[in-house]
């Protein structure tokens, strides 16, 4: 017998994955690769878009992803009354002029991505955990503090370049710092460039409330307090620009300083320069402004008019942060959703990327389209069965092995409320219908889904699905009537390449979604109260998650970095999660979201049956150490067998062989199954002898096997004591055997 071929250099991947979400309209999508020829394009040319060369919808990286896909919101004022007005994000480019603002770049999006991150590592639940610090994010005092760290990084780099400059030091060290300093310029120019005036109001609430403090602080320690007198500043004389005298007082700052000394002068003009020269026009000739940009970043740089009276500068910062709170509830409501998506995709490279890339050969395809665009236009639909029930053929080592369908609409959580308004116990009465939010109707149903599904099982395509998330479809919610309700939901699916997850995540529960932006002061009460606004809820659909640990299971050094021995010659597609105690090696990186073990009734209630890819937070132990990850509880298929879902394993397992034979030959013939027990087969069963071969990835585990029924021609396995035949792989009955 010569050398066989090994396992991983047939298939190459077990792990390629296609999300079906929109993520941003002014990308491709999958939808206009199917649509944009006037007849069909040929199989290898569409394959060559979707992950090849030309493709611009393949990923393999989350930074890649947010390169390639990130949107632009663009903000618009539009006038409601007299002195009223109201912010409005649009993901699509209105007529007119507006501002354009980058998600990624956005505090709100940087916030709650900072705060996925830190509740995976905290031992909290959700009302536990401390969310202030993160949303300190979103205050004008963050802003500030973000600009005197570029303050100190600019002035270090300075100091530094004019000392080597004077020295005569080396040339490739005075061009590193030079290089610094222009870098730090431009994040300042990036500050205010091609932004509404409103990207300034941080730092003018900061400067109010700094005013605010240095005068109240110096009127409680001066004797002349009681009488109004004013406080002791640094100040000097100047003209404006009619010729009125005027008094300025000094910018303050963090730094000991009190004038600008002959080193800053340079970087003072080339800011105010740089503010000439890029600022808009609606704020490029106010000299405030300008004081304020340079004060803001160079340590007594600027200077600006100093307001002695204290309810003025109460009546600026009030009106600077009404703008700025209504423009931040109004954008956080906006995009929450579409950060709630990127954050999904964030968790699913969380879960299934190695240093931050996915396995050798393994893509992540952005459809970039929700499934019910291609589903409802039937020349779409068409192409799209035939062009991935053909990419399914088991001999491409580029064939998509899982699926992801998120953001499912529940009707259950979606129900529009019916409020009853009445005034008068005897006049008419009326009935208000609360609106529906617009976009639950952009949300999947749950027919779409399922004739997808159906679709993709044909093309063998394990596809993970899950609810919108939501407060309702959490940890906290779950109990055996909504188990219950969920399996009624899909029980019409029974396929073994379908998989329901829940529960959900949450990220910021709903009543912990306030943020304090600041302070005003009550004239009325004769003190100051907090200024808060209300962000909407964040949830994670766990199909992203359920996706991410499964394509995670099939990478070699994931396995190995969380201590698992493995072959790299095979796939990891019998990899077992809830086999012994592999569940508490590979958790999800989110946190517990309860303190309280699961209710014996909702346990039962899962574990009857095994229904569906379940998460679960109860307090965990391993190695002698707490797990505080929520973690896999069940890992099935749709697919029930004498009432039990079936096990992902048993159906990657059998893909992975389907195209085994298929690399031998172009015929399954009893032979060629024959050649493959005895040339693999064996081997794998014989790799449960030698406890030196105790690998994770073993394709058998003891016991198990892989033959021809010789009575029925068809293919046998033997999984964990339980026999099933597969019927899908046809054999070829008209072969001679020898």
């Amino acid at each position: 017998m010569g050398k066989i071929m090994e396992p991983m250099k047939m298939v190459k991947q077990t792990g390629t994955t296609i999300i079906f979400e929109e993520f941003n309209k002014q990308k491709t999508d999958l939808y206009t690769l199917l649509t944009r020829d006037e007849t069909p394009i040929a199989l290898e040319k569409f394959k060559n878009y979707l992950i090849g060369d030309e493709s611009e919808i393949a990923v393999r990286s989350f930074s890649e992803f947010i390169e390639k896909f990130a949107p632009t919101i663009y903000e618009t004022v539009v006038k409601t009354g007299e002195n009223t007005s109201q912010f409005i994000y649009h993901f699509e480019k209105p007529e007119g002029e507006c501002v354009e603002i980058q998600l990624k770049d956005h505090a709100f999006y940087k916030m709650i991505l900072a705060m996925m991150d830190r509740k995976g590592s905290s031992a909290k639940g959700n009302l536990e955990f401390s969310y202030d610090d993160l949303k300190k994010a979103l205050t004008p005092q963050s802003e500030m503090e973000e600009c005197k760290r570029i303050r100190k990084n600019l002035q270090s780099n300075t100091d530094t370049y004019l000392k080597l400059l004077e020295e005569g030091g080396p040339s490739s060290e005075i061009e590193r710092f030079a290089e610094n300093i222009e870098m730090y310029r431009d994040r300042i120019i990036s500050k205010y460039k091609n932004k509404s005036p409103l990207a300034l109001l941080p730092l003018l609430i900061a400067d109010k409330q700094r005013q605010l403090d240095t005068m109240n602080e110096a009127l409680a320690n001066s004797a002349e307090s009681s009488t109004g007198g004013l406080p002791s500043a640094s100040c000097q004389y100047t003209f404006d620009n009619t010729g009125n005298l005027l008094l300025i007082e000094r910018s303050v700052s963090d730094d000991s300083e009190t004038a600008v000394s002959s080193q800053n002068t340079a970087l003072v003009e080339a800011l105010r320069g740089d503010f000439q020269d890029f600022a808009p026009d609606t704020i490029r000739e106010n000299q405030y402004i300008e004081n304020l940009v340079v004060s803001a970043f160079v340590p007594t740089g600027g200077s600006q008019l100093s307001v002695q009276n204290s309810e003025e500068l109460e009546r600026q910062k009030k009106q600077y942060q009404d703008v700025y709170k209504d423009s931040l509830a109004n954008f956080a409501k906006a995009v929450s959703e579409a950060v709630e998506k990127f954050i999904g995709v964030k968790a699913f490279f969380d879960h299934a990327a190695f240093d931050g890339k996915l396995a050798d050969d393994v893509y992540l395809i952005i459809a970039n389209c929700r499934i019910g665009t291609i589903l409802n236009n039937e020349e779409a639909k068409k192409r799209f069965e035939k062009y991935f029930k053909t990419l399914s053929n088991e001999k491409d080592i580029n064939r998509i092995w899982f699926g992801i369908i998120p953001a499912v609409l529940n009707k259950d959580d979606n129900v529009s409320a019916v409020k009853k308004t009445r005034t008068d116990p005897f006049g008419r009465r009326t009935y208000n219908k609360e609106t529906k939010k617009k976009s639950d109707f952009d949300l999947t149903t749950l027919d779409e889904t399922k004739e997808m599904l159906k679709i993709l099982t044909e093309a063998k395509i394990m596809t993970f699905v899950s609810y919108k998330g939501s407060e309702n479809t959490g940890f906290t919610e779950l109990n055996t009537e909504k188990i219950k309700k969920y399996k009624e939901d899909f029980a019409s699916v029974e396929s073994e390449y379908a998989v329901f997850c829940y529960p959900n995540f949450t990220i910021l529960p709903k009543e912990r979604n306030d943020v304090k932006i600041g302070t005003e002061y009550d004239s009325n009460e004769k003190k100051s109260k907090d200024v808060k606004i209300q962000i909407p809820g964040i949830y994670l659909d766990a199909s992203y998650v359920a996706a991410g640990i499964t394509v995670g299971t099939q990478n070699h050094r994931l396995l190995q970095a969380k201590g698992f021995k493995v072959n790299p010659k095979y796939p990891c597609v019998r990899f077992d999660i809830e086999l012994d105690d592999n569940f508490k090696k590979i958790t999800t990186t989110l946190n517990r979201e309860t303190t309280t073990e699961m209710d014996k009734n909702i346990k039962n209630a899962i574990l009857e049956e095994h229904f569906g890819f379940v998460f679960a937070d109860n307090k965990l132990v391993y190695d002698g150490k707490v797990i505080n990850n929520a973690y896999v509880m069940n890992a099935r298929t749709l697919c029930s067998d004498k009432g039990v879902y079936k096990n992902i394993y048993k159906t990657l397992v059998r893909n992975l062989v389907s195209q085994m034979l298929y690399c031998l030959s172009d015929k399954i013939t009893g032979k060629i199954v024959g050649q493959f027990v005895d040339d693999y087969v064996e081997s794998w069963k014989n790799d449960n002898k030698d406890i030196d071969k105790n690998y994770a990835n073993k394709i058998l585990l003891k016991g198990e096997s892989i033959e021809l029924d010789k009575a029925s021609r068809k293919i046998l396995v033997r999984f964990n004591k339980e026999e099933e035949f597969w019927n899908d792989i046809k054999i070829d009955d008209n072969e001679s055997e020898e």
